[in-house]
């Protein structure tokens, strides 16, 4: 197991074994009454709860409860955990643990809940004009889109990184103002949008972008653009 890429061993632990749920949801949908039908709206994804047992050992109690204690002091900012035999990745934050002192000075378990989610390595496209990606992951994953415009143009449209939030609806982005070999970034990862590596306001877009399960197609009005997509698969 790993913590950021470090892996539990400089805190004499390992991982034990884990239990975790699929991510929660909750559902706006509602029927009214004397309606004949109701009325549906996509549901809401949550966190997914992860619960992690590692072994703590040490030379004595006091080395043990040392360690434990360094390991939770790592645990305190939101962490990406790798997990032994598992490829994807793990990103949150920890929500309680549990300390038993199985051989008081031998090893003792350490239960960690998480809330976090679930992602996958990073997939990238590039093309001009228009770009077909495959998003791997089975739920709407957050994207990373970059457009270099070779002319000049205003008010130029994107279409295939936005949509409701209630009705998954397209929802095209408006760039106010292109100008030719300047960059726009439009990061739904990080939640930066920016023209020119400088956050501009002149960016017409509803939510963070973000790419639907399966093949998307990204389209820039703007003829003959340059434009890389990432996209961070994310899973139930």
């Amino acid at each position: 197991m790993t913590i950021n890429e470090k892996s539990i061993s400089i805190y004499n632990a390992r991982q034990h074994n884990v239990t975790f749920d699929h991510n929660s949801i909750s559902s706006n949908s509602e029927w009214q009454d004397g309606a004949v039908l109701p009325f549906l709206r996509r549901n809401t994804v949550g966190f997914k709860n992860m619960t992690v047992r590692v072994i703590v050992k040490g030379d004595g109690r006091e080395e043990i409860i040392r360690n434990t204690s360094n390991l939770l002091g790592a645990l305190m900012e939101p962490v990406v955990l790798g997990l032994d035999d598992y490829n994807h990745k793990f990103k949150g934050i920890l929500k309680s643990y549990k300390n038993t002192e199985l051989s008081m000075k031998r090893f003792h378990a350490l239960e960690l809940t998480f809330e976090c989610y679930e992602f996958g390595e990073t997939v990238r496209k590039s093309g001009t004009g228009t770009i077909k990606i495959y998003n791997p992951g089975n739920i709407e994953s957050p994207c990373k889109l970059s457009v270099t415009p070779v002319t000049a143009s205003n008010y130029s449209t994107i279409s295939g990184i936005s949509r409701g939030s209630k009705d998954g609806e397209e929802l095209p982005v408006t760039i106010e103002r292109m100008v030719a070999g300047q960059v726009i970034v439009l990061d739904g990862i990080n939640g930066i949008f920016t023209i020119g590596g400088v956050p501009d306001s002149g960016i017409d877009i509803w939510t963070l972008p973000a790419l639907k399960p399966g093949l998307n197609e990204i389209v820039c009005s703007a003829g003959g653009a340059g434009m890389t997509c990432e996209v961070m698969p994310m899973y139930m």
